[in-house]
This record gives C-alpha cells, sequence and structure tokens, in this order.
C-alpha cells in the first residue's frame, strides 16, 4: 500500500479493498509453504468443520435411534 490522495472515501476503500484481496487471495506466502492467506485459513477450517459436522451427526442418531454409533 502507498500513501495516495484518493478523491474520497469510496475511492480510498475500493483501493484498500483490493490491496487485501491481492495479498489475502492471490499474493502466495513464502512463511505460509508458498500458499495464500485464504489457502492456510480453509486448510485450518476444513478439520474444524468436519468434526462439527461429525459431532452433529452423532446427536441426530442417538435422537433418532436412541444410541450412538462407537
Amino acid at each position: 500500500m502507498y500513501l495516495t490522495a484518493y478523491d474520497g472515501v469510496s475511492a480510498a476503500r475500493e483501493d484498500v479493498a483490493d490491496d487485501l484481496a491481492w495479498y489475502n487471495v492471490r499474493h502466495p506466502h513464502s512463511g505460509l509453504y508458498r500458499l495464500t492467506s485464504d489457502e492456510t485459513y480453509v486448510a485450518e477450517l476444513r478439520p474444524i468443520a468436519l468434526a462439527a459436522y461429525d459431532e452433529i451427526l452423532g446427536v441426530a442418531r442417538v435422537a433418532h435411534l436412541g444410541f450412538a454409533f462407537v
């Protein structure tokens, strides 16, 4: 990001949004093994989402069948 004189707040917001999109979505980071920030975030969320899904299914099975599978 560079120091820029903008015509208005909306122009500044648009420029900042573009910079953030580039940085998080399109820019691979050496500290993240050449992945983007978004790729790393999604990779970390996947196991959490699967665990939550398994928990929800377990509760539904108990509610429906009266017991849980082990």
